[in-house]
């Protein structure tokens, strides 16, 4: 997709929350450093609420010492 010649990319979902998740994606493949000048991701959650695990770290371990 163009806007006067240039390239852009559209991200859109049907709710606000939606676009947010979807700019969330679009931002982990730049980080992930991806290519991003083909990309065309659909992708649609199959449970109505996403659920966070506060507990465990960024680095994947758990802790499980509440004192």
């Amino acid at each position: 997709m163009s806007y006067r010649d240039s390239p852009i990319t559209v991200v859109t979902r049907n709710t606000n929350v939606g676009v947010l998740y979807g700019t969330f994606r679009f931002i982990k493949e730049m980080q992930l450093q991806n290519s991003i000048t083909a990309l065309n991701i659909r992708d649609s959650p199959k449970i109505q609420l996403r659920v966070l695990n506060h507990w465990d770290n960024l680095d994947r371990t758990v802790e499980r010492g509440y004192a």
